[in-house]
């Protein structure tokens, strides 16, 4: 989920450098922090904060690197290594030269939390110092408020016509993904968000999760506001050690502290009567969020929730929901098909099409699982205490299974090339694909291609072969003249040709149909055996591609099927002499005309005239054509003026030019 670090540390090495040291600036931000750090790394800050200053500079003792790793036993160096680069990103060790040392600030305030000295982090005047009755009752109507407010700020996801929040808090929910603008017009819905996959997937999560997700969001919305988030977070960690139950003063609150309380007040994370009292109570929620944030992952849940849940998993894929929650029991549906519903139960049934339907939500069999486990009734607690699964094996695996249907299959259209004749085609086709980053898939043993579609269509890799070059490859053209081969070429003959310009191909090479198609019509395709027709068009197609008569003949002679070359012994020539003339005939077509530029004489008044022009041209050498019937001359362009000249000179009365 985009937004979501999966811990502390995470969340603050991603601030901005001027905001991690407003927040180490606090005693209760930098134990918050420090508590949330793996041991190895506390150990190592203990023994940093036990150093004294250095006396030329007044700031904490460096240490050199080498000696910090003395201190750990070889076979966790790695995780030395992840530890420093972790307090590196947080800014809590600075690299001065070879040396570590601790950021002052962070050191100061660390040690004031943990030996004291420091002013209280919170207003505690007029708290109440010691539970009465009445402050008693507070912490059950604390706890009752707090999953109240929060169940309505998450109903809003599920049905917005029964969720009442805030602008603030609908902003942060399109921030966060968990929203999107609806922009279906045509839906019958009125509502102007609807749920996306995200969305569902923070439906899933613990409560702590959520509200640690939604709560970095949050911060995120305002600092892109301009506010200064520092502000909240040493808010939100002094909240960490606050006594649940107490009350705490906020007269000297500025104003976007106070509005980022009521942003809270309306989360559930705070308890206040109304605005004018300067007083408020931090739930639970608002407590256990800055602690505990390292072991954040799906499913855990704290003791009011795990007392309070309510699913019954059974064998048969039935599940049994002991809730009137309406929130809780839309979550289940997520994932169930509802059957019934009874005061104070429903029941619902796990299948394939609603696990697929859950899938296709974005929401993984991890999530479901961890939801159910989460919400587990106590009475399927007890399967625990029998060193049994809490969710039946056969439910879990048969979620998981489902899940794996979607992965299991992934389909990319390709092109498959086959049937090489020899190894070094194979290896050609494939080293060309592979330089063009379009190979999907080869096999040298089968001498099989796949190519991307993308790749055969416009790579042109199914052109590679089909060219002059193609031919004359594969007509044997590395010795000097057309048509020769070795006896195993011949042997490997597969084409006949016979006089009604039919050509069969006994072959089921791809490579050699496709050779033969560029200058035959393939009319069919049966195993083993193709045919095919030469045609004018299919003749000129092939000229156009640079492939002369020559080549096409040669590849024809080349390829010929034994029996076509028992023609030889009978003196005959290998290809027909109808068709090998008709192919070098057609090739000639392209050449019968030739433009050039000339000049036309025509309308001579008699034979006289147009025979002593059309001599002289032709003493020239600039004749083009002549027709004595029809008295016309045409001579180039080049000897028009010479021609012309002449004709000026002999003067023939009442002719023209």
């Amino acid at each position: 989920m985009s937004g979501q670090f999966a811990n502390l540390q995470e969340y603050i090495s991603s601030l901005p450098t001027n905001v991690t040291q407003n927040i180490y600036g606090h005693p209760a931000s930098c134990l918050a922090i420090f508590r949330e750090l793996p041991v190895l790394a506390r150990t190592i800050i203990m023994r940093f904060i036990c150093l004294p200053n250095s006396e030329l500079t007044g700031q904490p003792q460096p240490i050199s690197q080498g000696v910090a790793s003395s201190w750990i036993n070889p076979s966790h160096q790695n995780t030395y290594k992840n530890i420093t680069r972790m307090l590196v990103k947080l800014g809590i060790w600075n690299e001065v030269g070879t040396d570590w040392q601790l950021d002052a600030t962070f050191r100061n305030n660390l040690t004031g939390a943990i030996f004291g000295g420091t002013t209280n982090w919170l207003d505690e005047t007029d708290s109440v110092s010691t539970p009465s009755e009445r402050s008693i009752k507070k912490l059950e109507e604390l706890n009752t408020y707090s999953s109240t407010r929060w169940d309505c700020v998450l109903q809003y996801l599920v049905n917005p016509d029964r969720g009442q929040i805030t602008r603030d808090t609908i902003d942060v929910f399109v921030h966060a993904k968990l929203l999107k603008r609806n922009d279906d017009t045509s839906s019958a819905s009125t509502d102007p968000y609807q749920i996306t996959g995200t969305g569902f997937q923070f439906l899933l999560m613990n409560r702590r999760t959520q509200v640690w997700f939604f709560i970095i969001n949050s911060l995120e919305t305002r600092q892109q506001r301009g506010e200064d988030i520092s502000e909240h977070l040493i808010f939100l960690f002094q909240l960490s050690f606050a006594t649940f139950g107490k009350d705490y003063s906020c007269e000297k609150f500025s104003a976007t502290k106070e509005n980022f309380l009521q942003h809270l007040r309306e989360l559930g994370l705070i308890w206040q009567k109304t605005r004018k009292i300067k007083r408020y109570f931090p739930t639970k929620l608002a407590i256990e969020l800055a602690s505990g944030l390292a072991t954040t992952t799906y499913g855990e849940h704290g003791n009011d929730e795990i007392q309070s849940g309510f699913l019954v998993v059974e064998t048969n894929y039935r599940v049994y929901a002991y809730t009137n929650n309406d929130l809780y029991l839309r979550i289940t549906a997520l994932f169930c098909k509802m059957l019934y519903r009874f005061p104070n139960m429903s029941v619902g049934l796990i299948t394939r099409q609603s696990i697929r339907k859950a899938l296709s939500n974005e929401i993984s069999a991890d999530l479901i699982l961890n939801f159910l486990k989460s919400h587990a009734h106590p009475q399927m607690r007890k399967r625990l205490l029998e060193n049994k699964p809490l969710i039946p094996t056969t439910i879990s695996d048969q979620i998981r299974l489902w899940e794996m249907e979607r992965d299991r299959i992934v389909d990319q259209e390709g092109m498959l090339y086959s049937q090489f004749n020899s190894a070094n085609d194979f290896e050609l086709i494939e080293k060309y694909a592979k330089d063009l980053n379009v190979l999907l898939w080869s096999n040298s043993q089968k001498r099989c291609v796949i190519v991307s579609k993308a790749g055969h269509e416009e790579r042109k890799i199914k052109r590679y072969f089909p060219t002059k070059l193609a031919i004359e490859l594969a007509s044997g053209l590395a010795t000097t003249t057309y048509g020769e081969h070795g006896n195993d070429e011949i042997q490997s003959g597969f084409l006949v040709v016979e006089t009604n310009y039919r050509v069969y191909a006994y072959t089921n090479n791809d490579l050699y149909l496709r050779i033969t198609a560029l200058f035959c019509k393939m009319l069919y395709r049966f195993p083993n055996m193709s045919v095919g027709l030469i045609t004018r068009q299919s003749i000129r197609k092939a000229l156009s591609n640079e492939i002369s008569a020559d080549l096409i003949l040669n590849f024809l002679k080349s390829h010929a099927h034994p029996q076509m070359r028992k023609r030889l012994l009978e003196n005959k020539p290998l290809i027909p002499t109808t068709i090998s003339d008709q192919i070098r005939l057609w090739e000639m077509e392209r050449d019968r005309i030739v433009d050039q530029e000339g000049m036309l004489y025509s309308q001579f008044n008699s034979a006289n005239d147009f025979e002593l022009i059309e001599k002289y041209a032709k003493d020239l050498n600039v004749l083009l054509w002549s027709n004595s019937q029809k008295r016309c001359v045409i001579v180039s362009k080049a000897g028009h003026e010479e021609v012309k000249r002449f004709w000026k000179m002999q003067r023939p009365k009442g002719s023209n030019d």
